[in-house]
Formats: C-alpha cells, structure tokens, sequence
C-alpha cells in the first residue's frame, strides 16, 4: 500500500487549538514498539520496522520512505499479523518482513501515541498526536490523503497555525535521535 501524508510538528498551545476545533470520529491510543538491525541495512534504505499494538492486537508495520525528509512524506506499507511484542524478530522472519538481509532485529523501545483522528472528507484524514517517548512528549498532525489534497484544508489548517514547509522528522526518527543522545549522555 502507497501511502502518502503531509506531517507536522506542533507546539503544545496549536496542538490544543486544533483538538478544540474539530469534532473527532474517534480517539485512540497506540504504541509503537521500533526495531533496529545491528548491520544499518534498515537506515541506510531508509526502512523502518515496528510492531504496532491497537485495539488489542500487534501488527508488524514496514515502511519504506520514499522520499526521507520531507513534509510530503511518501512511503511503502506493508503489514502482517503477530500475536505479541518480541524482544528479537528472527534474521528470517525480518527478511520476510522487509525483502532484504538484515540478520536479526532487536527492539529498541516503544513510542506511546493517544491519536485523535477524523476524516475531514472523502478520502482526506487529518491525524491528531501526542506522543510520549523515552524522556519526551511531542505532538504532530498527520494529513493522509489519497486523489488530491483540497487547498481550503490546508488554509484552514494554516490559520490554526499549522506549516507544512518545513522538512519532516517522523516518530521514528525522533525516537532513534533521543535514544542515541541518552546513549551518549546527553
């Protein structure tokens, strides 16, 4: 599944605005449990391997960025059922999972999302988060769309104080990043 989206980061104070504006279809939360091989293969081809756990079930998620980096973010999906978090995802089962040798994925740790969600029209879904993550909290707003993006969701998402100019850092990324500065002792 292609999947493309618009992402943002968020300061607090428009985070809270934009929960306030809309009537949500639903709200939910979720964890994401990340994976890392020790060879880098899944970094250097931009790849990121995570067990998500929603409405009580985990489900192996693989996401090939297209495009790292930016606001535009356009990325290959693919899922596949699990019964439970690993600790480890065997050299095998990884290279089902992503097509390429990665030896053995071993788990870095989990990224805790409570999402708001609602579908702002046909085939355009707007994406509230708060994540909490390690030492952190941050928030994000995701725009998936499929067809084209109506210019007056993004002027209205613009006049809650919401850019999508700037390159985007994913959860992952963000995740990976305060992880090494702990690992460094920062």
């Amino acid at each position: 599944m292609l999947e493309v989206e618009y992402k943002s980061l968020l300061t607090e104070d428009i985070y809270n605005k934009i929960k306030k504006y809309y009537k949500w279809d639903w709200i939910k939360h979720q964890i994401n449990n990340y994976y890392f091989d020790s060879s880098g293969e899944l970094g250097k081809k931009h790849i990121m391997v995570r067990v998500r756990e929603k409405d009580g079930s985990c489900t192996v998620q693989v996401k090939a960025h297209k495009n790292p980096g930016e606001a535009l973010q356009i990325c290959e999906e693919s899922e596949f059922p699990i019964d439970c978090v690993p600790e480890k995802i065997s050299a095998e089962d990884g290279e089902k999972y992503t097509g390429i040798k990665t030896g053995e994925l071993n788990l870095a740790g989990n990224l805790d999302t409570l999402r708001h969600s609602l579908m702002w029209c046909e085939g355009v879904e707007i994406c509230l988060d708060k994540s909490k993550y390690l030492d952190r909290c941050d928030y994000e707003i995701e725009v998936e769309y499929t067809g084209s993006l109506p210019p007056e969701l993004i002027d209205e998402l613009n006049s809650l104080g919401v850019k999508f100019e700037e390159k985007s850092v994913g959860k992952y990324t963000r995740f990976i990043r305060r992880l090494m500065e702990i690992l460094r002792g920062n």
